[in-house]
C-alpha cells in the first residue's frame, strides 16, 4: 500500500514534470512553476502558515531579485533563482528540482544558460545566507497567563507549547523593522489603527461558532473548513496564490509575474511578523478559555456564566497562539492589497476556488474584497476568532502589505533587510553576505572596486538594510 507521503511526493513529482500550476490557475509560466512547486512542498511537508509565507517569499524575491539584475533572458534568471531556492529549502526532492529546471532551460542557448546561472544563483545563495539564521530561529522562553487570568492568553487543554512566539522580534524582510513596529504598536488613534482586542464583541462566537451550534448555516459550517488551511495545505497564503494566477492577465511577462510573487509573497510573511507583534504583546485569550471561564457578553446569566459555558467548544480546533489579531486575516490583507494594487484597484473580477482543506468544496467570487471578508467569516464560524480579531487583522495586513508594494519596485532589486542575528555573526568574522555576493560579482564578470566589498552587492543587486537592533 502506498503511503500518503509517498503519494504526495509522486503528485508533486508529476506537476513538475508538466511544469504546470494548479488546474484551475489560468497564470502559467516559469516563475508560476516555482512558486508552484513551492507551495506543493508546503502542503506534502505541513508547513505551518507562517513559514510557509516566507518560503513564498524566498522564492518570489529570488526570481524578481534577479530578472531585475539583468544580463540574460528573464525566464532564464527565474529557472535559476527558483531552482536556487527550492534546492537549498527543500534538498531531498533536488532531483525534482532539477527536472523542472532543465524541462525549463531546453530552449535556452548554452551562454545565456551560463550567464543566468552565473547572476541569479549567488543572489538567491546570498539572501538565503542572510535570512538562514534569523531571530526566527531563536530560542523563546515565552510563558501563557496562569489559569484564570481573565482575558488573557492561557493554553487549551492538552497544549504544550505556543506557536512561534520569536516571529515578533524577527526582522521583517521587506519593510524596516521601525515602521512595522509603528504599526503594530501603535497607541495615537490619530497616528493610525491602534490595535487592541475588542473584549466586548464575543456572543458572535459564542452562538455560530459553537461545534453545537444550532443557528449556523450550513453553508458557513462549510465556510470554516473551505477557508481553514490546515496541515498539508498550502496554507492561506498559498489559497490567494492560486487566486492571483485566477485573476492576473494570462499574458503577464515573467519579470512581471516574479516582481508580483516578490511582493505578495514578502507582504505575507512580513504581515505575519506585524500580527506577533500584536498577537505576543495584547496575549487574548481564545474563545474556549473564554467561554470555559465565564467571559462577558454571552447569551446567559452573568452569575451562571462559567458553568453554562464550561462545556462550550469550538468548530475547528484552535491554533496555538494568542486570539487576537487573526493571522489569517493579516495574510489575506497582505496579499489582497498587494493584489489590488496590480490590478489597479479593480476588485469586481470573477474566480473559482477548490479548498485544500475541504476539496470536495469549490466556489465562485466576483469580487477578491467579498472573499476576503469570508475567510474572516469563516474563523468566527470556526470558533476560533472573535469578529474584531478578523476585522483588524485584515486591516493590518493591507497596511503592511502596501508598504511593501511601495518597496519592491519594478526593473529594480529589492532592498532585503538583514537581520541582528546574522549582522552579530559578521562582526564576530563569519562571511558577510558582501563577501558572497562580491564572490559572485567576480564570478559573473562583474568588477568590484579595489578595497571594496559592497561594490559586488550593488552590483548584483543585493541591497542590505540593517536591522533596528544595531542600531
Amino acid at each position: 500500500m502506498t503511503s500518503p507521503a509517498t503519494a504526495a511526493l509522486a503528485v508533486v513529482a508529476a506537476l513538475l514534470v508538466l511544469g504546470s500550476s494548479t488546474a484551475e490557475a489560468k497564470l502559467s509560466n516559469v516563475v508560476t512553476d516555482w512558486v508552484n512547486a513551492t507551495q506543493l512542498n508546503v502542503a506534502t511537508d505541513g508547513i505551518p502558515n507562517q513559514l510557509a509565507a516566507r518560503y513564498y517569499a524566498l522564492t518570489g524575491l529570488a526570481m524578481h531579485q534577479a530578472i531585475a539584475q539583468g544580463g540574460a533572458p528573464a525566464n532564464a534568471l527565474a529557472a535559476f533563482a527558483g531552482h536556487a531556492v527550492l534546492s537549498a529549502s527543500f534538498p531531498a526532492r533536488q532531483p525534482m528540482w532539477d527536472m523542472l529546471l532543465r524541462k525549463q532551460l531546453m530552449a535556452v542557448p548554452a551562454d545565456q544558460r551560463q550567464a543566468a546561472n552565473a547572476v541569479a544563483v549567488p543572489l538567491a545563495r546570498a539572501m538565503l545566507q542572510q535570512r538562514a539564521a534569523d531571530e526566527s530561529t531563536s530560542l523563546s522562553d515565552f510563558k501563557p497567563a496562569a489559569p484564570g487570568t481573565k482575558f488573557s492568553y492561557q493554553f487549551v487543554p492538552e497544549q504544550k507549547f505556543a506557536l512561534y512566539p520569536q516571529l515578533a522580534d524577527t526582522t521583517p524582510l521587506i519593510v524596516p523593522q521601525q515602521q512595522v513596529d509603528a504599526v503594530a504598536y501603535n497607541k495615537d488613534a490619530s497616528a493610525g489603527p491602534v490595535f487592541q482586542p475588542a473584549k466586548d464583541d464575543y456572543a458572535q462566537t459564542y452562538e455560530l461558532g459553537s461545534k453545537a451550534s444550532k443557528t449556523r448555516k450550513q453553508y458557513d459550517t462549510d465556510s470554516a473548513f473551505f477557508w481553514a488551511a490546515g496541515a498539508n495545505t498550502s496554507g492561506i497564503a498559498g489559497a490567494w496564490l492560486d487566486i492571483a494566477r485566477e485573476v492576473l492577465p494570462q499574458d503577464y511577462s515573467v519579470a512581471d509575474s516574479a516582481l508580483f510573487f516578490a511582493r505578495a509573497g514578502a507582504a505575507s510573511y512580513d504581515a505575519s511578523i506585524a500580527g506577533w507583534k500584536v498577537k505576543y504583546s495584547t496575549l487574548h485569550w481564545r474563545p474556549i478559555t473564554a467561554f470555559a471561564q465565564g467571559a462577558p457578553g454571552v447569551p446567559v446569566a452573568a452569575a451562571a456564566a462559567a458553568a453554562a459555558t464550561t462545556d462550550w467548544m469550538p468548530l475547528l480546533r484552535t491554533p496555538p497562539h494568542p486570539e487576537y489579531p487573526s493571522g489569517h486575516q493579516a495574510t489575506v490583507g497582505a496579499v489582497l492589497e498587494v493584489l489590488l494594487r496590480t490590478l489597479n484597484n479593480k476588485d469586481s473580477v470573477t474566480f473559482t476556488l477548490t479548498s485544500e482543506s475541504a476539496p470536495w468544496l469549490n466556489r465562485s467570487y466576483s469580487s477578491l474584497t467579498a472573499a476576503a471578508q469570508e475567510v474572516g467569516d469563516s474563523r468566527t464560524f470556526g470558533g476560533v476568532h472573535f469578529p474584531s480579531a478578523n476585522a483588524d487583522g485584515l486591516k493590518l495586513g493591507r497596511i503592511i502589505g502596501g508598504k511593501v508594494f511601495d518597496r519592491i519596485a519594478a526593473n529594480k532589486p529589492a532592498a532585503v533587510n538583514m537581520p541582528s542575528t546574522f549582522v552579530s555573526a559578521a562582526c564576530s568574522g563569519g562571511a558577510t553576505v558582501q563577501q558572497a555576493a562580491t564572490g559572485a560579482a567576480a564570478a559573473a564578470g562583474a568588477p568590484a572596486a579595489p578595497g571594496s566589498s559592497s561594490t559586488g552587492v550593488k552590483k548584483l543587486g543585493l541591497t542590505i538594510n540593517l536591522g533596528r537592533r544595531m542600531a
